[in-house]
């Protein structure tokens, strides 16, 4: 496994795929790409990942771990990658066998958002009365992109991302506004019981 902070914006890595073994109508095994977005809790590259190859290992053009396949994308250039930093830093937990459930993450942090998975990005569809996204100023048809700084492309990652977090806690929002590209800053609230 690399390093803490080896992999860097630029570099050049691979993916491998095919979990289940080597299957022709899948191509080739081996994907090259680059490092094109690096953040605390994901890893973005342009190498060519197929649905099915999440789990697997991106390396370095060292042989190392960088990254596990997170999220497979239709697009080449939006493939993330859990950085090999998250598992460093979480590894004791990961060792103990600790398992952290939905449930668990509804007692985190709340936005109070409906959302739909456009090509667009994640589209918020209806705000909840007095929840933390209205009196921080998120509005219908506003388009969530990151969450302190992590990319948010999916409903799940949108759950995960706040819900471990706590309530009171401070985050980052990144959207888009029609044309205009916004950033709010609020404090999350509360799941209501």
């Amino acid at each position: 496994m690399a390093k803490k902070g080896k992999s860097q914006v630029g570099d050049w890595c691979f993916a491998l795929g095919h979990p289940g073994g080597f299957m022709a109508k899948r191509g080739m095994v081996t994907r090259i790409g680059r490092v094109i977005d690096k953040q605390n809790a994901t890893l973005r590259t342009d190498c060519r990942l197929l649905g099915g190859d999440s789990g697997g290992p991106l390396f370095n053009l060292d042989g190392e771990v960088i990254g596990i396949h997170s999220r497979i994308a239709k697009y080449d250039d939006a493939n993330f990658h859990a950085p090999i930093e998250s598992y460093l830093e979480h590894w004791d937990i990961f060792k103990e066998g600790t398992m952290i459930s939905r449930r668990d993450l509804q007692k985190g942090g709340f936005l109070g958002v409906g959302t739909m998975e456009t090509e667009d990005g994640l589209k918020i569809m209806n705000v909840v009365k007095e929840s933390a996204a209205q009196k921080g100023g998120i509005l219908k048809s506003d388009v969530i992109t990151a969450i302190d700084g992590e990319p948010i492309d999916s409903q799940e990652e949108l759950f995960i991302v706040v819900g471990s977090k706590e309530p009171g806690d401070e985050v980052v929002i990144d959207l888009r506004r029609g044309k205009k590209e916004l950033t709010i800053s609020l404090e999350l609230g509360k799941r209501p019981e």
